[in-house]
């Protein structure tokens, strides 16, 4: 019996071989092919923001990038010829791990494969996780100036043998000018964290960043931020370990910002020892403003900083956040209430704003309390606490987990401004 072709035919009787058919895959256009190995070159996925308005800070695909571009540069001559001659996609897999855990002939062969291509640098250490060191300060010494992107992530809570060499790298290359940088995310956590004085550190990249547009760190070895005029959106993490002045500073050096986030509150120790500017800031481009676990932070900035009209506001408190002990339940709220206030009149021009109230709602026990803000032009009254079937209070900020969202209205949509925000029910109140 004669077996069939893949057409569907029965070959001839003569023939003594099948026709040559290639899969349709091989059949698409060259620049289809490269934007497929684009994305799965790409170590970091896009900034998305999630339903609340939050940031989600770029996460690491679960594949091996660099891994991912060497298999596929493996399966024909067609698809190998291609990602050679494409030096965009193994610059953008440049990833420290995987070079790390591979022969240093490999290395050398990934470097001369980007070519002149400016590079994404990565690489993650998660406690005693072996961290390749050394090659990032070879990246550091010989490849800086080609550096587009550079995502260093180390999570630990205790200090170990050879971490000093890390402290020395990430100190150089933070001082270092970034001719080409365009983004970077150094965060580096660790319990022993010295405070910083702000008279004492260097600029970051010695003043000199240009490109630079999006910047998150956490790191105690250097902050003044002042000359990064260039920066769109900055992060700035364990804001106490900074006084207010050397952050408000900062923000008047970046003129074009658009989105800033700060976590915790700032140093007050250290603020209270020095000389907070006199005169306000001005960020006409800022568009956007998140703060996490911080209430201080809210005061500073509707006295400091003059965004864009119509600037959202994000603010969010988890149960872990550090409230003032010195602060009765009534001067938290009040505190609130006169930053929300300044926030409102201010930021949306709403000019003849008087009165904010604050609900809090403690349901049953199979529903989320509920966090309401109310805004309108009445009479100025004091934040009100609603109780729950014990008549226990409950203030606004001792929230789990709980959300503060302040959008932008127009000055003729203001005469009710109303946001609500879910959280969830910690077992205390259970």
């Amino acid at each position: 019996m004669k077996r069939m072709r893949r057409d569907g035919q029965v070959p001839n009787s003569t023939s003594t071989h099948w026709e040559n058919t290639s899969p349709p895959i091989f059949d698409l256009p060259h620049d289809v092919l490269r934007t497929i190995f684009s994305l799965n070159a790409q170590h970091f996925v896009d900034l998305e923001q999630s339903e609340n308005g939050f940031s989600v800070m770029e996460s690491p695909n679960s594949d091996d990038p660099l891994l991912t571009t060497r298999r596929a540069s493996q399966v024909c001559r067609q698809w190998r010829d291609l990602i050679l001659s494409s030096p965009t996609l193994w610059e953008k897999a440049l990833d420290l791990n995987s070079l790390a855990a591979g022969k240093p002939e490999w290395t050398t062969e990934v470097l001369k494969r980007t070519g002149n291509a400016p590079l994404t640098v990565v690489g993650q250490m998660i406690n005693r996780q072996k961290f390749p060191v050394s090659f990032l300060e070879t990246i550091v010494l010989c490849h800086w100036c080609r550096i587009k992107a550079l995502i260093i992530i180390r999570f630990h809570s205790f200090r170990t043998n050879g971490n000093a060499h890390f402290d020395k790298v990430i100190r150089n290359l933070l001082t270092r000018p970034a001719p080409n940088l365009q983004n970077c995310i150094i965060i580096d956590t660790n319990d022993n964290y010295a405070r910083v004085v702000g008279d004492q550190t260097d600029p970051l990249f010695g003043g000199q960043a240009p490109k630079l547009q999006s910047m998150t760190l956490l790191n105690d070895s250097c902050f003044d931020g002042s000359k990064l005029s260039n920066l769109r959106r900055f992060y700035l993490l364990w804001t106490q370990l900074y006084p207010v002045d050397v952050i408000l500073t900062a923000l008047a050096g970046m003129p074009l910002l658009e989105e800033l986030e700060l976590e915790m509150d700032p140093d007050e120790g250290l603020t209270k020892q020095r000389t907070v500017r006199s005169s306000v800031i001005e960020l006409r481009y800022l568009r956007k403003i998140a703060l996490y676990n911080s209430f201080k932070w809210l005061g500073h900035l509707v006295q400091w900083v003059v965004p864009k009209h119509g600037c959202t506001l994000f603010h969010y408190v988890t149960d872990s956040c550090d409230i003032d002990t010195d602060l009765t339940t009534v001067e938290v709220i009040e505190f609130g209430r006169e930053a929300y206030t300044t926030f409102l009149g201010r930021y949306l021009d709403a000019t003849e704003l008087t009165e904010l109230s604050y609900t809090m709602e403690c349901g049953n026990e199979d529903e989320s309390p509920c966090l309401e803000i109310k805004a309108r032009r009445k009479k100025m009254i004091h934040p009100e606490l609603r109780v729950n079937e014990d008549g226990d209070e409950y203030p606004l900020f001792f929230t789990y987990e709980g959300v503060v969202i302040l959008r932008p209205l127009k000055h003729q949509d203001l005469d009710f401004f109303d946001v609500t925000g879910k959280c969830h029910r910690p077992q205390s109140w259970l």
